[in-house]
């Protein structure tokens, strides 16, 4: 099973393409309000949902601001789909890491 999923990964670090689609697909659920980009809120509950998935405490106001600082990079004050990509290829390559 791990085997599987790591190859999986895999494919989609291998692949920008890929790594897109699934980027444009994850990012379209959590602009909740179609906007075309994530503001904090959307931010604050894609990763308290990842960290109630994992089985994990919400993350606290400082974790907050640590990943929106990694996260936002252009200092526009919102999340593109291209900054939000990064997000995806990192928490794949961690997933990928750690199996």
């Amino acid at each position: 099973m791990a085997a599987k999923l790591k190859k999986e990964i895999a494919d989609y670090l291998g692949s920008e393409k890929k790594l897109f689609e699934l980027s444009a697909e994850a990012f379209k659920i959590a602009d909740e309000d179609n906007s075309g980009y994530l503001d904090k809120i959307e931010v604050r509950e894609i990763l308290t949902g990842l960290a109630a998935d994992l089985g994990n405490d919400p993350p606290t106001s400082q974790q907050m601001d640590e990943a929106w600082n990694d996260l936002e990079v252009d200092g526009d004050g919102r999340i593109t789909n291209k900054e939000f990509m990064n997000l995806i290829r990192n928490l794949l390559q961690s997933l990928y890491d750690s199996l």
